[in-house]
């Protein structure tokens, strides 16, 4: 299962080896392994591999755009125009997550769908979601009351204007399952970079030339939230027939509504830190430590959690073997570490020139906030895929119990250090409600039987270079900030330095590992 991604913090604005199986991490076991009916080896990875490949491509696409938006938009804006629109997204998405009563997730998980199980998910969503659109128009003055905001009418019509997704998002949600089931992964990135194209396009325009504040911004997402849903839809080329079986819905319902749990969890899991700031700061401050989240977590949404999408509908195909299942979840940890914890430590590292650099120095006081965020996504990182375990097992009820575990512990965390410290303060508190994933981490390998030292082995490597990645990229930013050197000049000469340092550690003391990364990318290309 795919967690939700916390609240729309995407949004513009918001903007192989031949050790023993017992002592190799990543490899996927041989032919003789395979049950009958099932995808070997080769072609599982070629499957998943062209999906992730699809997946990071655009998400890399749509870092790069949202990044070149928001130095403009946060030039043009101020922190409390995204805290406003913070709020509403928060409330609005509280909503979406609640709507879709997880079953979709069950049209992945059920190896033998049909067309009544389709419709049924699709004329339930449809209905829901109209109810869910319903309320949130009609509660939407009970927001503001909640953050205390000084200005209610303005939050109340951009929260029902942000509403009108809930509409559209219906319509889409059981296509894009039948085409992530199939790993049809390319036209969903398609879609996706085109999306932010336009929307990052259309916020621009309206801030800049059209002179609006906050509601550039909730015009820019609403018109291509609407556009990218209508675009999956028409592709998936499915028409829901006026089909609904009660057994389907019944079978399905059972299986999502653990996953629903899970989802509205990790909505409050990711988003206590959103909640509490607006609660108990301000907009401004809420803005600003919108700003420190996104530019750290844009690394794990756009590039760890779209390739994560692939990983459910693979190792499905594998579930009877936990061998397989365990070396799956392995490779795919090790692969995604590799490429984001030297993006994460890096921009820890240039954190003050980038930030200068890109959005000036109204933003300066987000810089402590945002270095330390830089280490939950990392940690997140390797945890991304772990729920695709449990389904995979047939214990969906584990995450949610899980859930609700990190729930407490972190509001009691994020809420006793947002007092005493401010953004810097919840951010802190962010990293440290991590801690109960270790209990995640212990049951998935115990479920499967295997060892957790094969984690610690899969992640030396991206570890130890990311290590020498940050620490070279610090030294260069130290050193030159001596010199009086603009900060533009500081942050490309420290990024290429950290880049230089990464590369030559994985050359020097892992070679192993990037052979095994060149053989797989060969292997998804075709060149073998």
């Amino acid at each position: 299962m795919k967690s939700p991604p916390p609240a729309n913090r995407e949004a513009v604005g918001l903007m192989p080896e031949t050790a023993e199986p017992t002592q190799q991490a990543t490899e996927l076991p041989g032919a003789s392994q395979v049950a009958e009916g099932d995808l070997d080896d080769e072609q599982l990875i070629r499957s998943a591999g062209r999906g992730a490949a699809w997946q990071l491509l655009g998400g890399g696409w749509q870092a790069i755009v949202r990044i070149g938006a928001s130095t403009v938009l946060r030039r043009v804006l101020t922190p409390a125009d995204f805290g406003i629109v913070g709020m509403a997204v928060l409330a609005s998405t509280f909503v979406d997550v609640i709507s879709p009563l997880g079953m979709a997730t069950g049209l992945i998980a059920k190896k033998d769908t049909t067309e009544e199980d389709n419709c049924t998910v699709f004329w339930t969503n449809m209905a829901v979601h109209v109810a869910m659109f319903a309320i949130a128009v009609s509660a939407a003055p009970l927001v503001p009351m909640f953050f205390r905001y000084r200005r209610p009418g303005e939050l109340i019509w951009v929260l029902r204007a942000v509403s009108l997704t809930f509409l559209f998002s219906g319509v889409t949600t059981t296509s894009r399952q039948m085409l992530r089931k199939r790993l049809k992964f390319a036209p969903l990135a398609i879609v996706g970079g085109a999306r932010v194209v336009v929307e990052s396009g259309l916020a621009v325009v309206l801030a800049v030339w059209g002179g609006m504040t906050y509601w550039a911004l909730v015009w820019a997402m609403v018109i291509a939230t609407v556009l990218s849903q209508l675009a999956v839809f028409a592709y998936a080329r499915w028409r829901p027939r006026l089909l609904f079986s009660l057994a389907g819905f019944r079978y399905l319902f059972r299986y999502g509504i653990n996953g629903m749990g899970v989802w509205i969890l990790n909505y409050f899991h990711y988003n206590m830190d959103y909640l509490i700031v607006g609660r108990i700061l301000d907009a401004t401050a809420l803005g600003l430590y919108q700003c420190a989240y996104q530019i750290p977590h844009m690394v794990l949404w756009r590039l760890a959690q779209p390739a994560s999408t692939v990983i459910f509908p693979a190792l499905a195909q594998v579930q009877h073997s936990n061998y397989r299942l365990m070396a799956g979840y392995l490779k795919s940890v090790r692969y995604t570490s590799l490429l984001i914890f030297p993006l994460l430590v890096g921009l820890a590292a240039v954190a003050k020139p980038a930030v200068l650099t890109l959005w000036g120095h109204q933003w300066t006081p987000m810089i402590p906030a945002m270095q330390l965020l830089c280490i939950s996504p990392a940690i997140r990182c390797a945890l991304i895929s772990l729920d695709s375990i449990f389904l995979c097992k047939n214990r969906p009820d584990i995450p949610f119990k899980l859930g609700m575990v990190k729930l407490v512990f972190t509001f009691a965390v994020v809420g006793l250090m947002a007092w005493r410290w401010g953004i810097t303060g919840v951010a802190g508190g962010m990293v440290i409600s991590q801690l109960p994933n270790a209990l995640g981490l212990y049951l998935a390998f115990r479920m499967t039987k295997r060892p957790m030292g094969l984690l610690r082995q899969a992640l030396v490597p991206p570890l130890t270079s990311a290590a020498v990645c940050g620490g070279a990229a610090l030294a260069a930013t130290i050193a030159i900030s001596q010199t009086g050197a603009p900060e533009w000049v500081n942050l490309i000469v420290s990024t290429s330095v950290g880049m230089a340092g990464y590369l030559a550690a994985m050359m020097m003391w892992f070679p192993k590992t990037l052979g095994e990364v060149e053989q797989t990318v060969r292997l998804v290309m075709g060149l073998r």
